[in-house]
């Protein structure tokens, strides 16, 4: 199989994956992300935000943060970078799962 077909394939099979997954992982952020606070800091934690960032966001302390994230990382929901940094695999407003007060701020990158 050539290049270009395989990488045809491969993104078709990646619709089809994010399809079939879109159910389950709406379910599992509902569960996981159980009000806004977590919504909050969940959404902001994009890799780029820092923990005092995030803090501020989510309105949290930094061990409550990192217990969520720790649980969100188990749960494959969140990936750890290293060096102090995490990130988020999935963003809340494409679940319609934004907090309230956050519905104008669709990628969480809040600047604080």
């Amino acid at each position: 199989m050539n290049t270009d077909k395989t990488e045809e394939l491969l993104a078709q099979i990646l619709i089809w994956t994010k399809a079939s997954a879109y159910p389950s992982v709406e379910l599992m952020l509902k569960r996981a992300l159980s009000d806004d606070r977590m919504r909050r800091a969940y959404q902001a934690t994009n890799g780029v935000n820092t923990v005092a960032q995030i803090k501020a966001v989510a309105r949290v302390g930094a061990d409550l943060l990192g217990r969520w994230c720790d649980r969100w990382i188990a749960m494959g929901l969140m990936v750890d970078l290293g060096g102090g940094k995490r990130q988020r695999l999935f963003d809340l407003a494409d679940f319609a799962l934004m907090p309230a007060d956050a519905q104008d701020e669709k990628n969480g990158d809040n600047e604080t």
